[in-house]
């Protein structure tokens, strides 16, 4: 997935990641963690015979099992793999404002998704396709940004997309895939 990665933030340096750190903690966000986006409706859409999980691909990257979501997992360097995937779309934040306040750097996995007869409604990251049960995507990256000093928001996208919280402090890095 690196060679369909753009890389459109990268302030301080903070990627890429060191593999071999010592000591922390990476919190992985969002549902795509766990359900990727990879193609989308209609003519766009493509049924993929085999799917990695970002989520998974991260553990693996930090030298750590697969496991399950919402346990943080650690290396024997002590670093450590933290994979939640939001809250049901309630409006409450708390529990990811205090996991990125814990974490050396969070990861947010965000996407947008369209295909025929269903268009974007906005060029923002807010909810997906106007669906109640996922958080809002731009809620979770302010309450992140202004928790962790280092946070990577990942967009994948099927077009343009707006980015007004790019410039929130604790945003360093912004990737993007198509």
């Amino acid at each position: 997935s690196s060679a369909g990665t753009v890389l459109l933030q990268n302030r301080d340096s903070l990627l890429p990641l060191d593999p071999n750190a010592h000591n922390i903690t990476i919190l992985v966000v969002g549902g795509e963690a766990n359900y990727p986006t990879y193609g989308g409706h209609g003519s766009g859409g493509v049924q993929a015979p085999w799917l990695h999980k970002p989520g998974d691909g991260i553990r693996r990257a930090a030298g750590i099992a697969p496991g399950h979501d919402g346990d943080v997992e650690c290396n024997e360097r002590g670093l450590c793999v933290h994979v939640y995937l939001g809250n049901n779309g309630d409006g409450n934040y708390s529990t990811l404002a205090q996991y990125a306040s814990e974490a050396h750097v969070t990861i947010l996995l965000t996407a947008t998704n369209s295909g025929e007869g269903k268009d974007r409604v906005s060029l923002s990251l807010g909810r997906r396709a106007n669906r109640t049960d996922v958080p809002d995507q731009y809620e979770s990256i302010r309450v992140a940004a202004a928790h962790c000093a280092d946070t990577v928001v990942n967009i994948v996208t099927t077009g343009a997309v707006l980015t007004p919280w790019r410039t929130l402090p604790g945003v360093k890095a912004i990737t993007t895939m198509f």
